[in-house]
Order: structure tokens, then C-alpha cells, then sequence
């Protein structure tokens, strides 16, 4: 079944338009938490970690060449 979405008059069909939803969870991304402390601060740890990595890769990119 298709529906418009009322945000941006786009059809969709699925439950929710993935234009608007994605856009959505992008802006209030920062504001997601586990409402648990300890999971809180391992899901900041595991984030720093993966920059670091990214970080790392980008080096050794640019050391080969």
C-alpha cells in the first residue's frame, strides 16, 4: 500500500518514509542513550576506538604511498 508522508508529501511503502526517518535519526542521534550508565560509557568507548581505527588506517594509507 502507498502512503504519503506528511513531512515531505513523498509516497512511501513501508510503515515510515526513509527519507524523513533517516533524516530524523541523524539529528537526534546525539541524543540516543541506553538510560544504563556502564552501557553508556562502553558504547563512547567502542566509538572512540573505531575513530582511532579509521584514524590509523587513514595513516598507513598515506605512509605507502
Amino acid at each position: 500500500m502507498t502512503r504519503l508522508c506528511p513531512e515531505c508529501n513523498q509516497e512511501y511503502n513501508n510503515y515510515w518514509c526513509k527519507l524523513c526517518g533517516s533524516t530524523r535519526f541523524k539529528n537526534d542521534f546525539d541524543k540516543w542513550t541506553s538510560g544504563n550508565v556502564t552501557i553508556g560509557k562502553f558504547m563512547i568507548l567502542i566509538n572512540q576506538l573505531e575513530k582511532f581505527e579509521n584514524e590509523s588506517e587513514k595513516l598507513v594509507v598515506l605512509e605507502i604511498k
